[in-house]
């Protein structure tokens, strides 16, 4: 991995930061920079992809840099606060954040991050492409792995979200979620999504296919989606 190939995201709610962060970062030789003004907005950002490396700022307002880490943070983000205030270095180290920049920020600076991230990754084996699902549970945001949902099943007015040792219930249809999710999803039944790397087997009983999960939840497939699903087995 090289500057050039590396996805870097930049939050900050100042747009100035923003924009002289992007600068500096594009000066060095990065070509994708994605820029937010808020944590909502990269907790949304989040679903389409995880960059490679975060620039953080840490006084924002709603949820600050320093909870926006630590709800990455079991995904392994390489993160980097930047910030004028000294005094959240100590609580960077408890998120273990890659790096902790004060402003102004400098090549310098920023090089040593960049380098830091590459070096990380190249002591980590390659990972199957990845990104979050943002879940509203009540008044609470919860991050999924697309890794670690194995299936959505319709229930009510409700979805229920099957990931490794933990349901959750969301508000939300089967529609509406076909419409958000990735490619890695594919719907099996007008009440079923599945995660197409959480299948084990496919049989058929009774002349209709069914699908056999890793967690070994069997699904029926609907008669409607069994093309679809007989071109990703």
């Amino acid at each position: 991995m090289t500057l050039s190939n590396l996805t870097v995201l930049i939050c900050d709610d100042e747009e100035a930061g923003r924009d002289v962060l992007s600068y500096e970062l594009k000066q060095i030789g990065v070509k994708r920079v994605i820029t937010c003004g808020s944590a909502d907005e990269v907790l949304d950002r989040v679903q389409e992809g995880l960059p490679d490396l975060f620039f953080l700022d840490i006084q924002m307002p709603s949820i600050n840099g320093i909870e926006l880490a630590r709800q990455l943070a079991k995904y392994k983000c390489h993160v980097v606060f930047v910030t004028a205030y000294v005094g959240f270095a100590a609580e960077s180290y408890d998120v273990d954040a890659l790096d902790f920049i004060t402003k102004p920020v400098t090549n310098h600076k920023l090089m040593r991050a960049l380098e830091r991230s590459i070096e990380r990754r190249w002591d980590q084996p390659d990972k199957p492409i990845s990104y979050l699902v943002k879940i509203q549970e009540g008044r609470h945001v919860q991050l999924l792995s697309n890794t670690e949902i194995g299936c959505f099943l319709a229930e009510d007015k409700y979805v229920r979200v099957c990931a490794n040792n933990r349901e959750l219930l969301w508000r939300q249809t089967i529609s509406g979620l076909q419409k958000i999710l990735q490619p890695d999803f594919i719907r099996v039944h007008r009440s079923a999504i599945v995660n197409r790397n959480s299948i084990r087997r496919a049989s058929r009983r009774d002349g209709r296919l069914e699908l056999t999960l890793h967690d070994g939840r069997v699904l029926p497939v609907g008669k409607t989606f069994e093309k679809d699903v007989r071109s990703v087995l």
